[in-house]
């Protein structure tokens, strides 16, 4: 069994984001342009249009501090996505920490 990332795979994107009021982007591939967090637990982040993320794409949201979170993605154009973190109860939170974001993408065959 292979452990990794499956052939065919590679990682387009990856950004570290900041937990609060005013996020920020910690550490970034280039691939990431803004990010905005217009409520608890809701940030939308946009994508440099020169990496826009296809549909075959995979976005996965790696949660730091707090673990009790739910997060879910919308990939709202080939530039944006909003990431939703919600805890048990169902309720919109931001992480203690922040967040990562990674962006997987298929090599052409």
């Amino acid at each position: 069994m292979s452990r990794g990332i499956p052939r065919g795979v590679y990682i387009k994107g990856m950004v570290q984001v900041s937990a609060g009021a005013a996020p920020a982007f910690t550490g970034n591939t280039g691939m990431f342009a803004t990010v905005a967090r217009p409520g608890a637990g809701d940030y939308d982040i946009t994508i440099d249009p020169d990496t826009p993320i296809d549909p075959d794409d995979t976005v996965k949201i790696l949660v730091e501090g707090t673990l009790a979170l739910g997060t879910s993605v919308t990939r709202t154009s080939a530039t944006a996505i909003t990431c939703n973190l919600i805890n048990a109860a169902g309720v919109a939170a931001d992480p203690s920490t922040g967040f990562a974001i990674i962006i997987k993408g298929l090599l052409p065959r």
